[in-house]
C-alpha cells in the first residue's frame, strides 16, 4: 500500500531567522553598481543585481533595457545574480550591518494578518533574549521608509512587488504603501504589547514614502506620512533640528517671529561631550558680540518640560516629537539618565557671577570625589551599564546658598591630584573668538558641589527615578512623556481668539485653514478673550519692563527686543502654558527673559468646572506633580503641564 501526502495540517512555525552582513560579493562599481552606503563606505550593496550583465544585455532592441519611466531591466539575468530590477536584489541601505532585514509590508500571512505584523515581534523578542535586555519598548527608526538604496522603483505609483500592483496610488494624499505599513505597524503594535506588556512602540517618520515631487521639495515629505503612519504608534517622532512645525500639519520648516524656539535640546543627549555643558551655563547666541548674559537652562528639570509643552501645544492628534542626529544627539544613546549627588565637597572661596577668563578654577574642600563617570564611584545597579556616552568627562553642580540645586550652575571639570583643592572649569562661552567660563549665579563659598552619576531607565522604573531635581539630563524620555494629558478639549476648553491658533505656512503643497479658532487649538498670544497679538500678551506677561509693542531693550542684546508672550493649549487631562523664546532669527528674545520669572498668571478661572477655584498640579520631568496651586509664574522658555488631578506611581 502506497500513501501520497498531499498537504500538512500543522504550519511551519518560524523558529530562526538569521542575516549576514548583506554586502555583494561582486567588488566594483562596474559589475554591481554605484550606490554607495555612507556609513561603510561600502559600494556593492545590491547582492542578487549585476550592473555589468544588465549592461551586456541586448534584450531592448541591441541594448540595455529601461522601463516604466527609467528602471533599469534585465529579462535574463545571470544566475548568480538573479534580480530583473535592481530592488529585487537583496539589501541596498544599510549594508554591512548583519539581521537587517526588509519586508515587503503587504505580504499576508495564510490567516490574513501581515507578515511584517508577526516577524517584527518575534526579531525583538528573541533579540531580547539573547542580549537580556529588560526595556519595554522599541523605536523603529525611518518607520514606512523606502529602501531607497535599490533605486526609484519603490517610489513608483505602481509598485510590482506591492499586492495593489498595477494599479497602486502615490501621491502626497494617498499612498497605497503607506497605508500597507500603517496596518502592519497596527499589527506589530498589537502583538508586542500582548506579548510584553507594559510595552511601548515608537517610530521615526521624517523619511516616508515621498513622491517625486516630495523628493525635490524636501523635507516637505512628512505630512502624509504623519497623518496615515503616526496612529499606528504610541509616539512618532520627526527626525529634524530643533524647529517647531505648524500646528495640525508637522511639515513646515517655515521659520516666523512665532514659531522659532530652539527647545529640542531639552530632552536630547549632546554627542559631544565638549558641549554638554553649553545649555547650562551660556549666552544667547545674538549676544555674541556684546555682554554676555549667562543663563543656567537645565536639560533635565527645565528643558525637558519645554521640550513636551512644545510638542503639546503645536501638535496635531498625531503627535510627534522634534530630535536631531546632527548636532544634539547620539544613537549611542537610549534610555540613558544623568543625575546629581551630594559629593561630600564645599565650596571654600566665592564665586562671581558673569563671565571668566579661561583657564578658571573654583576651590573646594577636596575634589577627591569629583572623579570621571564611568568610575564604580559614579554608577549604581541597577543602572550600571557599558555604554555612558559620557564615559571619563567629569560634571559637576553647586548648589545655590537657597538650596534650589536644580538652578545652579553646572560644569565640565577635570582635577589633579598635586592640587587636591582645586577644580578647572572647561570653558563654556565662546565671544568674540575667545573662550570663557559663563557662570549665572554668584556662590558665597560654602556650598555644596554635586557630582553626576548615570543610570539606565529601564533597568530603574518610573517610579524608582531620582527626582526632578536631581536630573542633568535624560537620554530620550522622561518618565512625564508617558503622563496621558488626555486630548485637546474641543468641548470645555479655551478658545482662542480668531488669528491666535494657526501659521501661516507659504509653500504650494498646503492650504492652511481659514475657519475660526476652535476650543482646545492653541493660543499663541494667550492674555484673555481680547489678546489677539503678540506684542499684547508680551507686554502682559513679561516680568521685564516691557513696552506695549512687546520689546525690552537689553544691555545684554540689542534695542527692542521681544519680549516672551504666554501659549496655552487645553487638553481633556491638563492645561499646557509655554512662554516661547527665541535663540536665532531677526528679533531674538531678550536674554533676560530666560531668567526673569512672568508676572503672576492666575489659574483660578482658568475653567468654567470650577471657576473661581481652579486648582492644577505642576507635571515634573519624573512624571510626579507639585501640590496644588491656582497661580504660578513662568521664565522664557519655561513651560508648565497643569494636571487637573495629580499623578502618583
Amino acid at each position: 500500500m502506497r500513501i501520497t501526502p498531499t498537504g500538512a495540517s500543522r504550519q511551519p512555525a518560524i523558529f530562526n531567522l538569521r542575516g549576514d552582513n548583506l554586502l555583494s560579493a561582486y567588488n566594483s562599481t562596474s559589475q554591481c553598481g554605484s550606490i554607495t552606503q555612507p556609513q561603510t563606505g561600502h559600494s556593492c550593496l545590491l547582492r542578487g543585481w549585476s550592473q555589468a550583465a544588465w549592461l551586456a544585455s541586448t534584450a531592448c532592441g541591441g541594448s540595455p533595457c529601461t522601463v516604466a519611466g527609467g528602471h533599469l531591466y534585465n529579462p535574463n539575468p545571470p544566475a548568480s545574480a538573479s534580480a530583473r530590477f535592481l530592488y529585487q536584489a537583496r539589501s541596498g541601505l544599510y549594508g554591512g550591518y548583519s539581521n537587517a532585514v526588509w519586508l515587503n509590508p503587504s505580504a499576508l500571512d495564510t490567516d490574513g494578518k501581515t507578515l511584517v505584523g508577526k516577524v517584527l515581534p518575534y526579531l525583538w523578542t528573541v533579540i531580547k533574549a539573547a542580549t537580556g535586555i529588560s526595556a519595554n519598548g522599541t523605536m523603529f527608526d525611518n518607520a514606512a521608509t523606502t529602501n531607497y538604496g535599490y533605486g526609484a522603483a519603490w517610489n513608483a505609483g505602481n509598485q510590482t512587488d506591492l499586492a495593489c500592483a498595477p494599479s497602486c496610488v502615490d501621491t502626497l494624499t494617498t499612498s497605497n504603501f503607506e497605508s500597507y505599513w500603517a496596518t502592519a505597524f497596527s499589527e506589530t503594535n498589537a502583538n508586542l504589547k500582548a506579548t510584553h506588556s507594559p510595552f511601548f512602540v515608537t517610530g521615526n517618520l521624517f523619511v516616508g514614502h515621498p513622491t517625486s515631487a516630495e523628493l525635490n521639495n524636501a523635507p516637505f515629505s512628512t505630512a502624509g506620512t504623519m497623518a496615515r503612519i503616526g496612529p499606528s504608534f504610541d509616539l512618532a517622532w520627526v527626525e529634524a533640528s530643533s524647529w517647531v512645525y505648524a500646528p495640525g500639519y508637522f511639515n513646515s520648516y517655515a521659520q516666523t517671529a512665532e514659531n522659532q524656539y530652539n527647545v529640542a535640546s531639552g530632552f536630547i543627549v549632546s554627542n559631544g561631550t565638549s558641549d554638554h555643558e553649553f545649555p547650562y551655563g551660556f549666552c544667547d547666541i545674538i549676544s555674541q558680540t556684546v555682554p554676555c548674559l549667562p543663563v543656567v537652562w537645565n536639560r533635565a528639570t527645565r528643558g525637558t518640560m519645554t521640550a513636551l509643552a512644545n510638542q503639546y501645544i503645536f501638535g496635531n492628534s498625531n503627535t510627534a516629537l522634534t530630535y536631531t542626529i546632527t548636532s544634539e544627539s547620539s544613537y549611542t544613546a537610549g534610555d540613558q539618565y544623568y543625575y546629581f549627588v551630594d559629593s561630600g565637597a564645599n565650596l571654600t572661596a566665592a564665586i562671581a557671577s558673569g563671565l571668566h577668563a579661561s583657564p578658571f578654577s573654583f576651590q573646594v574642600t577636596t575634589n577627591a570625589p569629583l572623579v570621571p563617570l564611568g568610575s564604580s564611584l559614579h554608577c549604581v545597579a541597577p543602572g550600571c551599564g557599558v555604554d555612558n556616552v559620557y564615559a571619563g568627562n567629569t560634571f559637576v553642580r553647586i548648589c545655590p546658598a537657597a538650596g534650589n540645586c536644580e538652578d545652579g550652575d553646572i560644569f565640565s571639570v577635570t582635577t589633579t591630584k598635586i592640587l587636591q583643592t582645586s577644580v578647572n572649569v572647561l570653558p563654556n562661552v565662546t565671544q568674540n573668538s575667545q573662550q570663557l567660563i559663563g557662570v549665572a549665579n554668584s556662590y558665597v563659598g560654602t556650598e555644596k558641589v554635586q557630582i553626576a552619576q548615570y543610570g539606565h531607565a529601564a533597568l530603574t522604573g518610573p517610579a524608582n527615578m531620582p527626582s526632578w531635581k536631581s536630573m542633568d539630563v535624560y537620554a530620550s524620555l522622561a518618565p512625564a512623556f508617558r503622563i496621558d494629558i488626555g486630548v485637546p478639549d474641543t468641548v470645555n476648553g479655551w478658545q482662542p481668539p480668531n488669528g491666535n491658533c494657526i501659521y501661516n505656512v507659504n509653500h504650494a503643497y498646503f492650504t492652511q485653514p481659514t475657519t475660526p479658532c476652535s476650543k482646545g487649538d492653541p493660543d499663541l498670544f494667550y492674555g484673555g478673550s481680547g489678546s489677539t497679538a503678540f506684542a499684547t500678551s508680551a507686554h502682559l506677561w513679561s516680568g521685564l519692563a516691557c513696552s506695549t509693542a512687546g520689546k525690552f531693550n537689553s544691555p545684554h542684546g540689542v534695542l527692542n527686543m521681544d519680549c516672551s508672550p504666554l501659549t496655552r493649549r487645553d487638553y481633556t487631562n491638563a492645561i499646557i502654558l509655554l512662554r516661547t523664546a527665541r535663540t536665532g532669527g531677526t528679533l531674538p528674545t531678550a536674554p533676560e527673559e530666560w531668567a526673569t520669572y512672568s508676572t503672576p498668571i492666575d489659574l483660578s478661572s482658568f475653567e468654567s468646572r470650577c471657576t473661581p477655584y481652579c486648582t492644577y498640579y505642576r507635571l515634573r520631568a519624573d512624571g510626579t506633580t507639585d501640590a496644588g496651586t491656582s497661580s504660578l509664574t513662568l521664565r522664557g522658555a519655561e513651560a508648565a503641564i497643569l494636571m487637573k488631578a495629580p499623578v502618583t506611581h
